[in-house]
């Protein structure tokens, strides 16, 4: 599976129209997808279930660049000189054919062991397990589950396979690393909504009375607060953004949850007043930083720059759709 033969016969069938198509697929993977379909649902459908998609989303990108760590694995490209690169922000090399030889063989352990120490002292991206199948998977999979609707259930698995098609003929990942990716956010679901189910979290969740300071609702308050900032420094980005959803989510909560309900005009406003948000403040948190010429490369900028955008236009979407009547609070007559 970490053969380079498939991926070579793939991007045989190579032409415009196809590489196109696989990577407007690939962009479906993409953090930008996510943010854009996490307002929507957030904003225009359910807040309720689009917190719990959120903290699914987020954490699968997490837990993959955990894993790629550990792993440590070159990309298809990176051992084979053969396979064609459609982006030109990857490292190349000079290996030829060092994929395995047999499909359920290994990668040249004199390879793996040189991209490891090139890792070390260079901005390195490894490929196992695939990021994009475990966020494609980890959201399709929870939107079936959450919104049991047939044309959801239906485009789920057209949508993972035809991701790791896309993944495959980009050359960025091995059939492998999409196997991996998808079983190991089939993994993760499980295990949320065995939790889930168990715990009822549907409903306690979204109770005020459970985040009061009480020792046995500790464990709701440290997943929410505390856990992100644990990868402060691993993951700052990952880690401001989470923060951001979870800290305005309780604000939220004590405030009031607010009503879904609505017509289209209403749901589209506060999905636009809540992009608008993001959008302007975002920039001008960016515009700012580079004014001041503080260094944003350091963890803690990375982090600050993501939690204000997300938790300002999170927070001033849902004050201005109360003020506006675009919101009711749920039980408000």
């Amino acid at each position: 599976m970490f053969q380079t033969g498939p991926i070579i016969f793939l991007q045989s069938f190579k032409n415009d129209l196809l590489t196109l198509f696989m990577r407007i697929i690939s962009t479906l993977g993409h953090e930008s997808f996510f943010v854009v379909l996490c307002i929507i649902i957030l904003f225009g459908i359910s807040f309720r279930k689009g917190f719990i998609l959120t903290q699914i989303i987020l954490l699968m990108p997490i837990i993959n660049n955990i894993l790629k760590q550990i792993f440590a694995l070159p990309r298809p490209l990176h051992v084979d000189t053969n396979v064609l690169s459609f982006y030109g922000n990857y490292a190349e090399f000079d290996f030829t054919g060092k994929g395995a030889k047999t499909f359920f063989g290994l990668l040249d352990k004199k390879v793996i062991s040189f991209m490891r120490n090139y890792a070390k002292s260079h901005d390195f991206s490894f490929g196992f397990p695939s990021g994009h199948m475990m966020s494609s998977t980890g959201l399709w999979v929870s939107l079936s589950l959450l919104f049991k609707k047939r044309i959801i259930i239906i485009f789920t698995p057209i949508m993972i396979i035809l991701m790791a098609l896309s993944r495959m003929y980009l050359g960025r990942h091995f059939l492998a690393d999409v196997i991996g990716g998808t079983i190991f956010a089939l993994i993760i679901i499980f295990i949320l909504y065995y939790i889930y189910i168990k715990f009822n979290l549907g409903e306690n969740l979204f109770k005020k009375e459970n985040y009061l300071l009480k020792t046995k609702n500790f464990v709701l308050l440290f997943y929410l607060l505390i856990i992100p900032l644990i990868f402060l420094f691993m993951l700052p980005a990952l880690a401001g953004i989470l923060s951001a959803i979870n800290l305005s989510f309780l604000i939220i909560l004590i405030r009031g949850l607010p009503d879904d309900q609505g017509s289209v005009i209403n749901r589209i406003l506060r999905v636009n007043i809540a992009f608008i948000s993001y959008v302007l403040i975002y920039f001008s948190i960016k515009g700012l930083i580079k004014l001041s010429s503080i260094n944003d490369d350091i963890a803690i900028m990375e982090f600050i720059k993501n939690f204000i955008p997300v938790f300002s236009s999170t927070i001033l979407t849902y004050f201005i759709c109360l003020k506006t009547k675009l919101y009711k609070l749920e039980n408000e007559n």
